[in-house]
């Protein structure tokens, strides 16, 4: 991930006049982050769904992997009101 942002990165700089770059890590300034979130939460309410339909109930944990952040502000988005279940 580091090798690719820092390849895109230097495209940006070299090219700033015909080049827009968006980031697709949590990352960045406002609303950035936001849009991430809303794009990857869609993943994070189907697996709250999916849990309630299959499982009868929510999970105990939801663990998300290091990296730019997009996966764990969309799968924690959807349950960030449930107290009982952890996010690591």
């Amino acid at each position: 991930l580091k090798d690719a942002i820092n390849e895109a990165i230097r495209d940006w700089v070299t090219n700033v006049r015909n080049t827009y770059y968006l980031l697709g890590s949590a990352l960045g300034p406002h609303p950035y982050p936001l849009m991430v979130r809303d794009f990857q939460s869609v993943i994070g309410f189907e697996a709250r769904q999916q849990m309630l339909d299959q499982a009868g109930k929510l999970p105990d944990a939801i663990v998300a992997c290091v990296g730019g952040g997009s996966n764990a502000i969309g799968i924690f988005h959807a349950f960030r009101d449930d107290p009982s279940v952890r996010l690591v």
